[in-house]
């Protein structure tokens, strides 16, 4: 977020960020953000970072990408990829927030 611009724009700095954290992908710089490689390896590691990408992307990846073999669930422009322990309860918190 506070990183240079230099920085956002530099493809192996985002990459190495959001492998320690798929949420910095929102700093990234517009044109990483359309990069499949990188957003791939943000959303492979956290669903949400999807909120985060270029909108065709997005579209690309929730209706081609099915070798994610993932359940997606989408509810209220909330975004939840996988069935890991933690997608799982902030999808329950989510609902029961509702």
């Amino acid at each position: 977020q506070y990183a240079d611009d230099s920085f956002k724009k530099d493809k192996k700095i985002v990459l190495a960020a959001i492998k320690q954290n798929a949420s910095t992908l929102q700093h990234a710089d517009d044109k990483l953000k359309r990069d499949k490689e990188v957003v791939l390896t943000a959303v492979k590691q956290d669903g949400q970072a999807l909120q985060y990408t270029d909108e065709k992307l997005k579209k690309l990846i929730l209706e081609e990408y099915t070798f994610l073999k993932r359940p997606v669930f989408i509810e209220d422009n909330h975004l939840f990829i996988g069935n890991s322990k933690k997608t799982i309860e902030a999808l329950k918190q989510f609902i029961s927030e509702k």
